[in-house]
């Protein structure tokens, strides 16, 4: 049983004194403690004492809760504060970070713009000077003094390179190379000019192009005369190697006498003239720069019997035997018909200069693919495979040749040259003691297809 103490009124728990309870007038026994009285004596104080307990635990359970609250917020906010103060702090790091940097770099970009050794000048977007280096002023041939506010007086284009004349003072004019590149310079865009004197340069290259000129008209006019006198030396040529041969066929019963073999030497000599001559000519036609190539559709079957018809009187006169394969039923070719035959002769010309007399040259040709292949095949000494590499380089010759044939080593070079501006190849195939194949390709004539002529450069 609870006992309740003297200055506390035990029926209402108000503070009393004395025999009874001012505010209930229960009797308090004179200091001694009684027994609290049994709740359904007095109910309605119990309630209400039980509504007074509730409020008061209620309230201290807001206040309980409100002061959590608080210091939860509290602390939310300084949380909120440390980390706004630690972004600000690293906010200002790195902004003072870039500024160094940039301060630096702007100092390194005025450092290098400065002591360039080419000129530069620092244009606005008006057209006005704000900056020139040292190399800027001795090319002008003022000071910044001078250029520094004035209008530039070039167009300048970003992205561009073009040349200027520039007039100093005296009225020297030098020429310079300007280039334009967009940047910045102390917070504003601008334009930043490169010039560079190339005055001495244009003077060696206009030096250079009219040396150059000069010797082209020479070479050209060079070539030009040897072209004049080799045709010129052709004609009477022609006449004494026909004379020589009829009188060749007069005295042919008399072979070992001393007309014959006087004869004979005429004849050899006059021929040996002719090929250089011919050779002379092929320089002339590939130093005289243009050559005029005019492809049609070429029946080829034709222009091989053609061709060969023509050449088999020479190969007679050296008891060679001159055969061709062909077949009638070719289809045409893509060519220039003259071109075409000025290497078919080449090609037996070498056949018939390189083969033993009594030995067989012979021509075959065929379709392969979307090409028509014709080989020339002799059966002279063959060549080495250290001197087809360079076989159809201009100039040429194997050190046997030069010293038992005559010629200038033109004649393959320019056979390969005209077969590939018509869209063919040549190659060979050889070897020592067995004889040389020379083969080349032409493409075929597609039907409807418009051919236009050209000029090459040879």
């Amino acid at each position: 049983m609870a006992f309740w103490r003297r200055s506390i009124c035990p029926n209402c728990g108000q503070k009393a004194t004395g025999s009874s309870c001012p505010w209930c007038n229960y009797p308090l026994a004179g200091g001694r403690t009684h027994a609290k009285p049994p709740a359904e004596k007095h109910p309605e104080k119990l309630a209400e004492r039980k509504r007074e307990e509730a409020r008061q635990q209620a309230v201290k359970i807001r206040r309980e809760t409100k002061n959590k609250a608080e210091q939860e917020e509290a602390a939310i906010i300084a949380q909120a504060k440390l980390t706004v103060q630690e972004s600000i702090k690293g906010v200002r790091q790195h902004t003072k970070k870039q500024a160094e940097r940039k301060t630096a770099s702007e100092a390194g970009f005025c450092r290098v713009v400065t002591e360039n050794a080419g000129g530069i000048i620092i244009v606005n977007r008006s057209g006005i000077v704000l900056f020139v280096n040292s190399a800027a002023e001795a090319l002008f041939r003022h000071g910044s003094e001078e250029l520094v506010g004035s209008v530039f007086g070039f167009p300048t284009v970003a992205g561009e390179t073009t040349e200027v004349d520039i007039i100093s003072k005296g009225g020297e004019t030098r020429v310079a190379e300007m280039r334009v590149v967009e940047t910045e310079w102390e917070g504003q865009g601008v334009h930043l000019v490169s010039v560079r004197d190339i005055t001495e340069h244009k003077r060696i290259e206009e030096a250079l192009n009219e040396e150059r000129e000069r010797l082209e008209r020479q070479d050209k006019e060079r070539l030009e005369f040897i072209g004049v006198i080799s045709h010129e030396l052709k004609t009477p040529l022609t006449s004494l190697i026909t004379s020589a041969s009829l009188l060749s066929e007069e005295i042919s019963g008399e072979p070992d006498s001393p007309q014959a073999m006087l004869l004979k030497n005429i004849e050899h000599a006059a021929q040996s003239i002719d090929d250089r001559l011919s050779e002379l000519l092929n320089l002339a036609k590939m130093g005289v720069s243009e050559l005029m190539i005019q492809p049609i559709p070429v029946d080829i079957s034709q222009l091989l019997e053609q061709t060969v018809s023509h050449f088999s009187s020479i190969a007679q006169k050296r008891n060679q035997t001159l055969t061709l394969e062909s077949s009638p039923s070719l289809p045409k070719v893509k060519a220039d018909p003259q071109r075409l035959e000025q290497v078919l002769l080449n090609l037996l010309t070498n056949a018939s200069k390189f083969s033993p007399e009594n030995s067989e040259i012979a021509v075959r040709a065929g379709k392969q693919g979307g090409d028509v292949l014709v080989k020339v095949e002799d059966n002279g000494p063959g060549i080495s495979k250290e001197a087809q590499n360079r076989l159809f380089e201009p100039y040429y010759r194997t050190e046997s040749d030069r010293q038992q044939i005559p010629g200038l080593g033109l004649g393959l070079a320019l056979s390969k040259r005209l077969l590939e501006e018509q869209g063919g190849k040549l190659w060979l195939n050889s070897e020592l003691g067995k004889g040389s194949t020379f083969t080349f390709s032409l493409p075929l004539a597609e039907k409807g297809e418009e051919v236009k002529s050209r000029r090459i450069i040879l």
